[in-house]
């Protein structure tokens, strides 16, 4: 008897979580000690049987519902939702309601931080893995949250057109539009505008390493950091050299200082 779609789907998705380090069990089998994440099948919630429920470290954190291909995702973000209230059917819990929750066709995934505010799901490139889950359940704030709080821009060597434009950037991810351009006239010092704000990006985003072992795609802020970085490098063969390359130090020290140091399980700066 052929497969269908749904269990088409599961099997998909049972070899990315395996793929990202999460060792699947049904429920039947469950064993929390198996390995550091563990996702349990078809686990009762209060909102009715869970796709898939995480554990961290024998603590939920996360929901995952799995769809059959085609589905529109940003429909099921609300069943997810309701499969998170954790306090009353499962009594080690890193949170509740659990935080963490995705939709999954095994095609897309989208994910959801409910800490956020105004959260929402967003596409990502593959699962997280359970270091990674557990490192920004241990954060004392979300992305987002940081992305409403970017320290005093410093603008004594800035033009006006560059003020506006990191300050205009900086209030569109505020309100949550993660997607956003820039357009400056030729001149008008669009190298110091990327720099500046590449470094601030920095710490926000917990940026440590432009290197990605995972073979994922590098992140655009560390893209920009490591143009920031070989622009160092030619800032000899650039009219404004002695002060470009002031500048970039500058942004560079000021990151520095609020970067977090590296954790024993590095996590990747993709997307």
């Amino acid at each position: 008897m052929s497969e269908t779609p749904e269990q088409q789907a599961r099997e998909t998705i049972d070899a990315q979580l395996a793929a990202a380090g999460w060792a699947v069990q049904n429920l039947d089998q469950i064993n929390l000690s198996a390995a550091r994440g563990v996702a349990v099948r078809e686990m009762q919630s209060q909102g009715g049987p869970a796709d898939y429920i995480l554990f961290v470290d024998g603590k939920a954190l996360g929901v995952r519902e799995a769809k059959k291909a085609g589905t529109t995702l940003s429909g099921v973000a609300e069943q997810s939702q309701r499969y998170t209230a954790a306090r009353k059917w499962i009594p080690r819990r890193w949170a509740d309601p659990l935080p963490f929750t995705y939709e999954s066709t095994g095609v897309e995934t989208n994910f959801r931080d409910q800490r956020d505010p105004d959260s929402r799901s967003r596409p990502v490139f593959a699962f997280h893995t359970p270091e990674h889950l557990l490192e920004l359940v241990q954060q004392p704030d979300t992305l987002h949250t940081r992305l409403k709080q970017f320290p005093a821009l410093k603008t004594a060597p800035l033009r006006d057109c560059q003020i506006d434009a990191v300050t205009s950037l900086e209030k569109s991810l505020a309100a949550n539009r993660p997607r956003a351009l820039i357009q400056m006239a030729t001149g008008s010092g669009k190298t110091f505008t990327a720099v500046t704000q590449a470094y601030r990006l920095a710490p926000t985003f917990g940026l440590r390493a432009v290197a990605q072992p995972c073979g994922l795609p590098v992140s655009p802020t560390a893209r920009l950091l490591k143009l920031a970085d070989e622009m160092t490098e030619l800032s000899s063969k650039v009219a404004e050299a002695p002060r470009l390359s002031s500048w970039i130090q500058d942004q560079r020290r000021d990151a520095s200082a609020t970067m977090p140091r590296p954790s024993s399980h590095p996590s990747c700066l993709c997307g």
